[in-house]
């Protein structure tokens, strides 16, 4: 691809070049976990829904009359001694020594829960939710091009640049295709949050649906191979270092940091602050966020001076040390800072959505009361900037150009047919 050297709209053509033979036989199946911990939902068909129990670590293609509890809709779902049960019209019915079931529609291929339509069917994985009750999650299966549309409408503006929906249907699927080969042994691939890709379910706009179509099957890969092709909603103009942002994450250049320029200057986070956190209830929070995820910073007491000591090469913070008022210093990866300046676990009361750190591209001062944070962004930075791709869509720019600029060193290629 090149960088920035095309100036072609996008065609239906595009994506049907010489990319070499499918790496796979057919288009995978995608597990969304859109609930996680739940007591009990709602579920509504087309029609009757099937109930099927789901063989440990198996991943369910289809539902048959034979072995399948009929339920019609709507019904409440819950957990209760040790199995799923069903409250319908005619009264509740139990699905026995089932830890996880296939909820399917007995018509058509959608099925409703807790209000959201969702292609394919959906599982129930029990879960022990460490307290005694009985909970669970709700997974979503479905292919992948049916789950991508439902992406893209909830990831991006509904009047953004059918370039930009192009650029981020291949993101969305490279970044889907790494996670699925990711977690074999989990019962799901991915959140249907900001976790991994936010996901709205079946319905989605046009403008989505025809991204992903002109776009079928087509990846990111680097030597061969599909990487996460990670995307945020503004850099700030400074790329982050996939290794520096995310644990166990190689070093490749698709993934490194560059400068990324004035092209998401549209955007309402480009820039914020003054943000003003009070140096207690900060201090507070990131000892918490240590206590949390076992890191010595929750021994931090209070807080004296905050220091960027590294940065990555063209000067995003890539490294925090935090001195505490007992002069001991604590390094953090700059977005493990970011997460513990916002924790709120705990017993912690969530932060308002106003004093919430956008990214950890910020800079850092520390007063007598308060620490003041002006910052750059949104998210971590790594990867694609969705601001970025718009403002490059409207200069004109095509997807190979786009993909080639925030991916340096990627190539195209067809996961599928």
């Amino acid at each position: 691809m090149a960088i920035l050297a095309g100036c072609e709209a996008v065609r239906q053509s595009d994506f049907v070049g010489p990319m070499g033979p499918p790496m796979v036989a057919s288009e995978p199946l995608v597990r969304v976990r859109t609930a996680h911990n739940v007591s009990q939902i709602q579920v509504v068909g087309p029609g009757r829904v099937r109930f099927r129990p789901l063989a440990s670590g198996s991943i369910f293609a289809g539902a048959t009359g034979d072995t399948a509890t009929f339920v019609s809709t709507p019904a409440i779902v819950r957990r209760a001694a040790g199995a799923f049960q069903v409250e319908q019209a005619g009264g509740i019915k139990a699905i026995n020594g089932a830890s996880a079931v296939v909820l399917q529609a007995e018509s058509g291929d959608t099925i409703t829960v807790d209000g959201v339509v969702y292609p394919g069917w959906v599982a129930l994985h029990a879960i022990n939710d460490g307290s005694g009750g009985e909970r669970f999650d709700v997974v979503n299966h479905t292919t992948v091009e049916r789950y991508l549309p439902g992406v893209l409408d909830r990831e991006l503006f509904p009047d953004w640049h059918p370039t930009t929906y192009a650029v981020q249907a291949i993101a969305a699927r490279s970044y889907t295709a790494a996670q699925i080969r990711l977690h074999p042994d989990r019962h799901y691939d991915l959140e249907a949050t900001e976790a991994s890709q936010v996901y709205g379910g079946h319905k989605a706009s046009a403008k989505a649906r025809d991204a992903v179509t002109r776009t079928r099957g087509v990846v990111l890969v680097f030597q061969g191979q599909v990487f996460p092709a990670y995307y945020s909603s503004c850099c700030g103009g400074l790329g982050q270092d996939a290794a520096v942002a995310f644990e166990h994450t190689p070093a490749i250049p698709p993934l490194s940091a560059r400068s990324h320029g004035k092209d998401c200057e549209a955007s309402p986070n480009r820039r914020w602050g003054p943000i003003m956190r009070h140096r207690a209830d900060l201090a507070q929070r990131i000892a918490s966020w240590g206590r949390a995820h076992r890191h010595p910073i929750a021994g931090l007491q209070g807080i004296a001076s905050i220091v960027v000591v590294a940065r990555n090469a063209v000067g995003r913070p890539a490294k925090f040390a935090i001195v505490d008022e007992a002069g001991q210093t604590f390094e953090l990866p700059a977005e493990s800072f970011r997460f513990a300046c916002n924790y709120a676990g705990g017993g912690l009361q969530p932060l308002p959505k106003e004093v919430l750190l956008k990214s950890s591209n910020v800079n850092v001062a520390v007063s007598s009361q308060w620490i003041r944070f002006d910052g750059s962004g949104y998210g971590h930075g790594v990867g694609l900037c969705q601001w970025g791709a718009q403002g490059l869509a409207q200069r004109g720019y095509d997807p190979y150009a786009i993909l080639g600029f925030y991916y340096p060193g990627a190539k195209l290629r067809r996961w599928y047919w």
